[in-house]
């Protein structure tokens, strides 16, 4: 009886283990989510811009080259440089969108992240207490027993 009891206990202490070490794996992996989102906020807004953005800003460079190669006008450049200052613009409100999206997904993963610790915290909670009423059974039932042989 006293193997079978030391037998669950450490099947419990092992649940219990794999369990913390569950959590802790989830924990890492939600870091490293992290870390990559903001190294990629940290990378400069060339490298971020899709190929569309890309191909946006280097034909207006290309048509101001082009522009002041044939000699044009003040107006004609400074109205390219309008051109150009608006597709910066644009580049920069899509990336200020981009950022507001990810920061929204990053509390929506937190929130899911806090409620999901509570679960593993209310589990540890359960878990440990169904430990000590098996403790308290084992003592009882351990009692029970010294107390028939004495009686025998």
């Amino acid at each position: 009886m006293k193997t079978a009891l030391r037998d669950s206990d450490q099947l419990q202490q092992d649940n219990e283990a794999h369990h913390i070490h569950q959590i802790s794996e989830k924990e890492s992996q939600t870091k490293q989510q992290k870390m990559l989102l903001y190294q990629s906020l940290k990378q400069p807004i060339l490298r971020r811009l899709n190929k569309e953005q890309l191909k946006m800003l280097k034909s207006a460079v290309e048509e101001l080259t082009k522009n002041e190669s044939k000699s044009k006008g003040i107006e004609e450049l400074e109205a390219d440089w309008k051109i150009i200052e608006n597709v910066q613009k644009e580049i920069l409100q899509s990336f200020r969108d981009i950022t507001k999206e990810e920061i929204i997904t990053l509390k929506e993963e937190e929130a899911s992240l806090k409620e999901e610790s509570a679960a593993v915290k209310e589990d540890i909670t359960i878990l440990k207490e169904a430990l000590n009423l098996n403790d308290e059974k084992g003592k009882e039932e351990e009692e029970d027993v010294i107390e028939k042989a004495n009686l025998v």
